[in-house]
């Protein structure tokens, strides 16, 4: 999550039958669970759209979707994986992708992920460029490791005011950093 946009895809969908097909099934399947057409925002660039977008319970279905489709366009072209990797949403993209489950179960999975995380505490999540050993003695207030991306880079979490305290200390020490659309 933090790469999402109102409209993302919507070129593809507009142009490519195939990318289209997968996207309308995925709208199928998934519009009782969020109660309304997720094509809403994927075809949609306009102030609601994007605000949407930035909320977890919308954001996280659209980016499934959105890469679902992908790779079964590109499954189409006569890419075929060997074997698949996936980081959060992606590891759910490719679960399904290797049969693991079914798109069905899936995208239920994924409304019901993006409802939960929702719910929880508000608050931000920045991508910081330095080892763990190296940001972790930086964390206080609440602030928390929540994942580590690469060995040079961790996304830590926590409240808004403590995010922003970070990055100005960030700032103050010329270590980069990416504040996530979370």
């Amino acid at each position: 999550q933090g790469s999402q946009r109102a409209a993302m895809g919507y070129t593809l969908y507009q142009e490519d039958e195939i990318y289209r097909e997968e996207v309308d099934k995925c709208a199928a399947l998934l519009t009782p669970h969020l109660g309304f057409d997720i094509r809403d925002l994927l075809g949609n660039d306009d102030e609601e759209a994007a605000a949407k977008m930035m909320q977890t319970a919308y954001s996280q279905p659209c980016l499934f979707v959105v890469d679902y489709a992908l790779a079964k366009r590109l499954m189409a072209s006569g890419i075929e994986p060997v074997a698949m990797i996936g980081h959060s949403l992606g590891e759910l993209v490719a679960a399904c992708l290797a049969k693991v489950f079914s798109l069905a179960d899936a995208l239920a999975l994924v409304a019901l992920r993006g409802k939960l995380m929702q719910a929880c505490e508000p608050g931000s999540m920045v991508a910081v460029f330095e080892t763990a050993s190296e940001i972790e003695p930086r964390l206080q207030g609440g602030l928390e490791v929540a994942a580590y991306n690469a060995p040079d880079s961790t996304v830590v979490s926590g409240s808004d005011e403590m995010i922003k305290a970070l990055c100005e200390t960030l700032d103050a020490y010329e270590v980069g950093y990416r504040v996530l659309q979370t």
